[in-house]
């Protein structure tokens, strides 16, 4: 047999070997360039002569400059802040052989203190070599003890949060102490034990199918409890429709687009504020006829900007509606006057001389008190290398004013 025929019969590798080697050697060093990042970051956390413009902290600076999610954020801050304490599992990082999850989860789950964090970074670090990050992090959690302080201190820990996917699928993730982990498990299953079969099927659902249900369930329960309404803002699910769109066009709060059969679903089962817009969005105000925002034009304001418009920031609890141009000046009590604002930024604009100018529906402009223009840097970037550079110096020098006017 000729060579040739002989390398016939052999295996072939795939025409995509090369594309998975080059992804390979992507991601190790875009896991070393994420390492390096940390190290950058935790400098700025260390210099307690930083400024914001504006944000309430390192978290909102980071969701302000680089537009990621703040659970991003939030994750990169907490390891950025920790790595110091763990120098294996950040030599790890730093020559690609680990994840930044592997790192994520070494620096949630790592003792406090450089002696404690000390004898889990070895730990950590032969973990992240060995197994994924979500086996890592299992680990982790089963062999996590009992926290000191018992259950005052997992009364501190509690929390609960959400977000959506971009296939609109919520996300969810808690802390629960232990009893009310407990009572929660109980309830949810002894609902999801008397879901039906499936009449087409005769099959019952998966068990967390069932889970998913229940707490469904729970949630639609409360709604339907007319004794549980405290306001006229609670308990309503706010249905936003395109007026001038033909077809089905219609959202809610948040944006969730929604199709024919979940609309007819809640109008069937649910408490519904149906809120029309025109074709450019807007809908109708109180004039000047007061300069408190009713109740419904307030759920049509949170509809629109879905959290503070302060740059970086995005909190949706405790926002007040703010006048662009304020009441007392003649500005309406409209929708194309008002922005939502958290506490914070509010106070910023009322009490500590920041200006917030623009299109309410659109782009708005926030102005420090020194006339510096509040934007990420990444958006300072032009094909002008010296108009770039002016822009930076003017930021610069828009922040050193207002260090200089601040108080002592």
């Amino acid at each position: 047999m000729t060579q040739a025929a002989i390398d016939s019969q052999l295996p072939r590798a795939p025409a995509t070997v090369p594309a998975v080697e080059r992804f390979l050697e992507l991601h190790t060093e875009w896991i070393r360039l994420h390492a390096e990042m940390l190290r950058t970051l935790a400098v700025i956390a260390d210099d307690e002569d930083f400024t914001f413009e504006g944000q309430t902290g390192l978290v909102d600076w980071v969701v302000f400059e680089t537009g990621a999610f703040r659970r991003t954020a939030r994750a990169w801050v907490r390891t950025a802040e920790r790595l110091a304490e763990l120098p294996s599992v950040s030599s790890e990082l730093a020559s690609g052989r680990i994840s930044f999850d592997h790192a994520a989860v070494a620096a949630r789950f790592a003792a406090a203190g450089d002696d404690a964090a000390s004898g889990d970074d070895e730990l950590f670090a032969e973990m992240a070599r060995a197994e994924s990050a979500d086996a890592m992090a299992r680990s982790a959690r089963d062999s996590r003890p009992a926290p000191p302080g018992g259950d005052r201190r997992q009364r501190e820990e509690r929390r609960l949060r959400w977000w959506w996917d971009e296939q609109e699928m919520m996300h969810l993730d808690g802390l629960l102490p232990t009893v009310d982990g407990a009572t929660v498990e109980l309830a949810l299953t002894r609902i999801a034990a008397r879901a039906p079969r499936h009449p087409a099927s005769g099959l019952f659902a998966e068990p967390e199918h069932r889970l998913a249900d229940a707490l469904v369930s729970l949630a639609s329960g409360v709604l339907a409890d007319e004794t549980t309404d405290r306001g006229p803002d609670l308990a309503t699910v706010v249905v936003h429709i395109d007026a001038s769109a033909s077809g089905d066009a219609a959202r809610l709060d948040d944006g969730t687009p929604l199709g024919r059969r979940a609309i007819d679903r809640l109008l069937c089962d649910a408490r519904l504020t149906p809120v029309a817009h025109a074709g450019d969005g807007s809908s109708l105000g109180v004039g000047r006829t007061t300069r408190r925002i009713p109740h419904w034009l307030r759920r049509i304001l949170s509809g629109r900007d879905r959290g503070c418009r302060f740059p970086g920031c995005g909190r949706t609890r405790h926002t007040h509606g703010h006048h662009i141009d304020h009441w007392a000046h003649g500005g309406a009590t409209s929708l194309d006057n008002l922005a939502t604002l958290c506490r914070f930024h509010h106070h910023l604009v009322h009490e500590d001389g920041w200006r917030i100018e623009g299109d309410p529906a659109g782009e708005l402009r926030v102005y420090s008190p020194a006339g510096h223009r509040v934007q990420p840097r990444r958006s300072y970037h032009t094909d002008d290398p010296d108009a770039e550079a002016a822009i930076l110096i003017a930021a610069a020098e828009g922040v050193a004013a207002a260090r200089r006017r601040a108080p002592p």
